[in-house]
């Protein structure tokens, strides 16, 4: 695959397609539950709860700590801005609020006709993050809260549309080992193959 011959590099076509195969696996643990499959971390599906997926968490029962319990709204069927709009105050607490809203398309699109419904002129939705925009992430604002589409957003109460995932991101932190990282070794030459492994 290095000689002038070549038509493509196949190693560096391996290692795109390996490159995304992680970071689809992560955007999967990232939004699961952690318990449905165990290899997985623990998913803000899991997280953010209210005792309907996990009745405990990081070790604390959610009915005796109930500060663990996030604010799920079941029983709205039709997107709206009261809907919205109460789903958002019921999560503000000590004068700290969501700081970001994460969706599927389908309820963003929700989200994006409700702004153009209130407008007198066929304009798109009201303003985006610049610094979110900036890094390529395409956004509409709720009470100057970004938007964002993330495509692996578990379903909701209703399981035919995504839930809609209000978060404070004061609360959330990444966790990593500095012992199980990831990183990329030198590249090796085993000694009864003419191939290189890293």
């Amino acid at each position: 695959t290095d000689s002038p011959e070549a038509i493509a590099n196949f190693i560096q076509f391996y290692f795109a397609q390996a490159e995304m195969e992680m970071a689809e696996n992560l955007a999967t643990g990232l939004f699961s539950d952690g318990t449905t499959n165990s290899k997985e971390i623990d998913g803000l599906e899991g997280a953010v709860d209210d005792t309907t997926v996990l009745a405990t968490y990081a070790g604390l029962a959610r009915s005796a700590n109930t500060f663990l319990n996030s604010v799920v709204d079941s029983s709205t069927t039709t997107l709206t801005w009261a809907a919205l709009q109460s789903v958002f105050g019921r999560a503000a607490e000590g004068g700290r609020h969501i700081t970001i809203i994460a969706s599927r398309q389908e309820q963003y699109n929700r989200y994006l006709a409700l702004t153009e419904l209130g407008q007198r002129f066929p304009v798109q939705a009201g303003g985006h993050d610049e610094q979110l925009a900036s890094a390529g992430f395409t956004n509409a604002l709720f009470n100057n809260v970004p938007w964002v589409v993330d495509s692996h957003v578990f379903d909701g109460p209703n399981t035919s549309n995504s839930a809609i995932l209000g978060l404070n991101e004061d609360y959330i932190y990444w966790a990593v080992s500095p012992r199980a990282d990831f990183y990329l070794e030198d590249f090796q030459t085993p000694v009864n193959q003419d191939a290189m492994v890293a």
